[in-house]
């Protein structure tokens, strides 16, 4: 979820200073550096261009490295626990390599976005940090004469500008859950759509004229089995089924309105209007035997848990979009 970046923030700061790099085997949240102006590495130095941002090999070989001796250590064969597959090694590589890339997007969609990060928050981050905190106070000598060059030294890369990627970062998440928000109403209609159970009887037939004769004569009650054994169809029953897993059932080709209208149903309506369907995939008429609603009080109980995971669902989805509508244009070299 997009809400691991935000709350993976701060402990990446703390643990990327010592070196301490705690990375997952497919995921990489947020990573930072030092110094401003203090002659970071150049092109040569980097293992991939991002609209001409470098991605500094330092700082990709420190991460590597930690997630080698993260596989070392959780190695449970002593006898090959110092031993690192290769195959497996160049699978790593490919992957921090692109979550690295993801995450100089990620920043860069900010600012395409017009978000503004300002020299006083990058001084506030700085100073909040409890690794540059003696006795309760900042300490500023500490920061400039011995954080800063050594993240220079070790990671090859500027932690104040990666800092401020960061945070470039969590207002990108910031924005995207302010767009994402959702009212009790759709959390509702949500919760009903996953929760609602449905059960029913279908005829399927390629002849729409026979569909129509079925539909009527099923809606008034008559005799289906003449119009059954003569076409050679059957009824087939469909269980009990959350409406969510619905489509598994139901045609997968049928348009979203024509949904709605079989999710509609009631027992005092059972029938659609018209066979659903289409010349090529066939005819469709159905008749609804059973519905069961969710209890309201069951989702008072977890209308707070839906409403957090229908905006961080909506978060990543407008995530995936706008991040993939800013890939296409961009330019990527991958140096390695």
């Amino acid at each position: 979820m997009l809400a691991t970046l935000r709350r993976h923030a701060s402990s990446w700061l703390i643990k990327v200073a010592f070196g301490l790099i705690i990375l997952s085997f497919l995921f990489f949240f947020g990573y930072t550096s030092l110094t401003k102006n203090s002659g970071s590495s150049g092109v040569g130095d980097a293992v991939a261009l991002v609209n001409d941002e470098p991605i500094f090999r330092a700082q990709f070989e420190a991460l590597f490295e930690a997630q080698r001796e993260r596989f070392n250590k959780a190695s449970s064969d002593d006898k090959n626990a110092g031993e690192f597959p290769k195959e497996l090694e160049s699978l790593l590589k490919k992957s921090l390599l692109n979550d690295m890339i993801r995450q100089k997007l990620l920043s860069q969609l900010a600012k395409n976005l017009n978000l503004t990060v300002s020299e006083k928050e990058v001084a506030e981050e700085i100073t909040k940090m409890p690794v540059l905190v003696r006795d309760g106070r900042f300490d500023e000598i500490f920061y400039k004469e011995v954080f800063r060059p050594y993240y220079q030294r070790k990671y090859g890369a500027d932690f104040e500008k990666e800092l401020t990627d960061e945070i470039y970062r969590k207002k990108l998440q910031e924005k995207l859950d302010q767009e994402s928000r959702v009212t009790e109403g759709e959390v509702k209609t949500a919760y009903d759509f996953e929760n609602t159970r449905f059960s029913f009887q279908k005829i399927q037939t390629q002849e729409r004229e026979t569909a129509d004769l079925l539909l009527r004569q099923w809606q008034v009650g008559g005799n289906l089995d003449p119009i059954l054994k003569e076409k050679k169809l059957k009824i087939e029953e469909i269980p009990v089924t959350p409406f969510a897993r619905l489509t598994q059932a139901l045609p997968p080709f049928l348009p979203e309105e024509k949904m709605a209208e079989v999710a509609a149903l009631t027992p005092a309506a059972p029938f659609v209007r018209e066979p659903l369907g289409d010349e090529e995939n066939g005819w469709f008429v159905f008749k609804l035997r059973k519905k069961e609603t969710p209890s309201p009080k069951d989702f008072e109980a977890k209308k707070e848990s839906l409403k957090k995971n229908l905006m961080e669902r909506r978060s990543q989805d407008l995530l995936n979009l706008l991040l993939s509508e800013f890939e296409e244009k961009a330019q990527i070299k991958p140096l390695i």
